[in-house]
């Protein structure tokens, strides 16, 4: 496809949709060295990139015992530095970081390491295809139509653009659930002019488009002041007769995504990028292509588990929303911005915001409103408020029928006096708005939609902000600012103890103990059915599909393995531990180690025999005997969910140890998940005659369909029995009429 051929706006949606990425890219490689040495210093490597300078990086290694391991170490921190890539044109630097990579190369083989000097080599030729794709891209955009227009405009037109899709997809989602008079769960999947398409893929597709015009603008214009948030000049009013100038230029915002995530997965996840020239084409190319690029992802399973974890995650805040919504009078409860309200319970500003509240509880394994902890100096609650007030604010604002609506344009101070009147000093309402401002180092909108225009005047993105689910949003930003959350994992195990020594037939302890001069600590070993289960606590957040976090996650999940293992050592060789916690030869039942997450975050299998589950898993399982397929409907002032079974977990009245060790070795969820994942091949353009491919995960709809063909069960009797409901409800209406 090419450009001239975009016309109507639901065949400009379902390119977006086709341009959209899945953000759950692929598996970190720890290397190829067999053991990263621990000689080289990360600090005095930093410092040489930074300046680019090669006597500095030299004399530190000549300190060393120069081998292959110290050089592939150094490959890699150098690969994966973003200070040695220049998306955006920078020939001092570029020269100096060629000349730097130049003289490593040689180095190295002045010390008869040939292999890894080629591999510097290599990387020297890799970073120059990397940035030559940018350039190439930055080349295309100025023979865009809407490359005459100034560069605010751009800025606006493509936001514009965000806002029309957000509008029509609204009302076609709000079409199809009054059509339905039901939440199942296709409803994401909706028609447009006749075309089905996914509204979270190509509402957060037009996201990006606009938070990648934006930073590019940015960079291009130096709009970044020397905090690095962008101070957009001015913001004209939207021209709806340019509409069609800015619609290529999503598609090449989308393009610039997908280049830069592509080789952030080179860079962090053992991607492959290879490049062609004519004639040497692959056999996908046209006559009409001259260069030609492919992506290869490392597809050995990692990449499809933080996927499906991320989705997980999702799908349950969406589907603990819906019913919440069905079983509470949260919605009820919630006031809008009528009436100021204090930050206390059962004061809520819309349901969004009682819904996100109890999720971060469970995120969080502790109450919220008692916590008064501060990160960046406000509570959990007090970020939960900012971001609820905001997202009515934006809802209030804003029509169904005009997009501008959703690009508010507000006074800094009359946002503070807003916050103020829900609970908010002054000091903490600025500190909110300042962390919320978009930046430099910010990946999307989502998490910064306050664009910072002349001094004490904002625009407030609504795309991002209306349909933003808050506590994802929340535990992202906080992600982003390097918090933690370290403190919260005792209280992570006691939630665990509880919920363990609640059940019928088990017992969990909490244990720690010195051997030999060493301490070991044991978050939980639980006697459950003449087994015994050792589950390792843990409270990393998700990667949010940012390749650098999904790099560091399966590091920290090979460490965290390693941890496991020394525990279950322990255990064999102090047979006492387990005697004297759950009496007389318990140290010879059959025991499994576990890690055990509080995010959705499992592996089946696990790593080297230690199993890998969280906390959904577990409390599923002992809290639900039966997976099914549920329905949201509404009858006349009630909500109903109506249950159809569709899986036996425990296979008997009760739980039982084998039953959960089945779960533990294939979590039915994560079962589940992969039948609707699979990687499907992609393709943009650089330019007309270099076009791009490569492959990405993707979703496959969930319906009630196919999770029961999953599960063994007659789809069509789900179905008949699902619609025979629906059907007594609408007479039971019409009754009533």
């Amino acid at each position: 496809m090419n450009l001239a051929d975009y016309e109507g706006f639901a065949e400009f949606i379902l390119i977006v949709e086709a341009c959209s990425l899945s953000f759950c890219l692929s598996r970190p490689q720890v290397e190829r060295m067999s053991k990263e040495s621990s000689k080289l210093s990360q600090k005095s490597v930093h410092s040489a990139l930074k300046s680019m300078k090669w006597a500095a990086l030299k004399s530190h290694l000549d300190t060393l015992d120069f081998d292959a391991r110290i050089g592939t170490k150094l490959l890699g921190l150098i690969l994966r530095s973003e200070r040695v890539i220049c998306p955006h044109p920078n020939p001092a630097r570029q020269h100096a970081r060629t000349v730097l990579l130049t003289e490593i190369e040689a180095y190295a083989r002045a010390r008869n390491f040939s292999e890894l000097a080629a591999e510097y080599a290599a990387l020297n030729v890799l970073i120059g295809d990397i940035e030559t794709g940018y350039t190439t891209l930055l080349e295309q955009r100025a023979l865009l139509p809407m490359a005459k227009q100034k560069a605010a405009e751009r800025v606006i037109g493509v936001m514009r653009l965000a806002a029309q899709a957000s509008i029509r997809l609204s009302k076609a989602a709000n079409d199809k659930l009054s059509e339905d008079q039901a939440f199942t769960a296709d409803v994401a999947n909706v028609e447009l002019d006749g075309v089905k398409v996914n509204i979270d893929a190509v509402n957060t597709s037009m996201v990006i488009a606009a938070t990648m015009t934006l930073l590019i603008e940015a960079h291009q214009a130096g709009w970044f002041d020397v905090e690095g948030i962008v101070r957009l000049p001015d913001c004209p009013t939207p021209d709806d007769t340019k509409r069609d100038e800015c619609e290529p230029g999503v598609i090449s915002a989308l393009s610039w995504r997908n280049w830069k995530r592509n080789e952030e997965r080179v860079r962090f996840l053992g991607a492959q990028l290879k490049s062609y020239t004519f004639p040497d084409m692959p056999a996908w190319t046209t006559q009409e292509h001259r260069k030609a690029t492919e992506f290869y992802p490392d597809e050995n399973g990692f990449e499809v588990l933080d996927h499906i974890a991320n989705k997980r995650l999702e799908r349950n805040l969406l589907q603990a929303f819906f019913e919440m919504v069905g079983e509470t009078n949260m919605a009820d409860l919630a006031t809008g911005l009528k009436p100021p309200l204090e930050i206390k319970p059962g004061l809520l500003v819309s349901a969004e915001e009682g819904h996100a509240g109890v999720m971060l509880c469970h995120a969080l394994s502790r109450p919220i409103m008692l916590d008064e902890r501060e990160y960046f100096g406000l509570r959990i609650v007090e970020w939960l408020r900012g971001y609820a007030v905001l997202q009515e604010y934006v809802r209030e604002k804003s029509t169904d029928i005009e997009p501008e609506t959703l690009l508010i344009l507000a006074a800094e101070t009359d946002l503070t006096s807003l916050l103020r009147d829900f609970g908010l000093s002054d000091e903490k309402a600025n500190n909110f708005l300042k962390h919320l401002r978009f930046r430099r180092s910010s990946r999307d909108l989502f998490d910064h939609p306050v664009i910072q225009l002349t001094e004490g005047n904002v625009l407030l993105f609504g795309p991002a902000l209306k349909h933003a689910g808050l506590s994802e949003v929340i535990l992202s930003t906080l992600s982003n600012l390097k918090v933690r959350f370290d403190e919260k994992g005792a209280d992570f195990e006691e939630y665990i103890l509880k919920l363990l020594n609640s059940q019928p037939g088990v017992t969990a302890k909490r244990f720690k103990t010195s051997r030999d001069g060493t301490t070991y600590e044991f978050d939980v070993l639980m006697r459950f059915d003449e087994h015994i289960f050792l589950f390792e606590c843990k409270t990393h957040t998700l990667s949010k599909h940012i390749p650098q976090n999904i790099y560091y996650f399966h590091k920290t999940a090979i460490d965290d393995a390693g941890q496991v293992k020394r525990l279950d050592d322990a255990l064999t060789r102090h047979p006492d531990i387990l005697d004297g916690l759950f009496g007389e030869d318990s140290s010879k039942l059959p025991r499994k180690v576990c890690v055990l997450n509080c995010f959705p975050f499992s592996i089946p299998g696990g790593i080297d025999d230690i199993g890998f589950i969280d906390a959904s898993i577990l409390t599923r399982f002992f809290a639900q005997r039966h997976l099914h397929d549920k329905a949201l409907h509404q009858h006349d002032n009630a909500k109903l969910i109506h249950r159809v079974g569709l899986m036996d977990i425990w296979g008997q009245n009760a739980p039982t140890a084998r039953a959960l060790l089945e779960q533990i070795e294939m979590p039915f969820q994560v079962a589940l998940a992969s039948e609707h994942t699979e990687y499907v091949s992609n393709f943009f353009s650089l330019s007309p005659p270099h076009p791009v491919a490569w492959r990405e995960i993707v979703e496959l709809p969930m319906t009630a369909k196919s999770v029961a063909e999953f599960c063994g069960v007659d789809a069509d009797s789900v179905c008949d029995v699902q619609d025979a409901f629906s059907d007594t409800l609408a007479k039971a209406r019409n009754a009533t009429d």
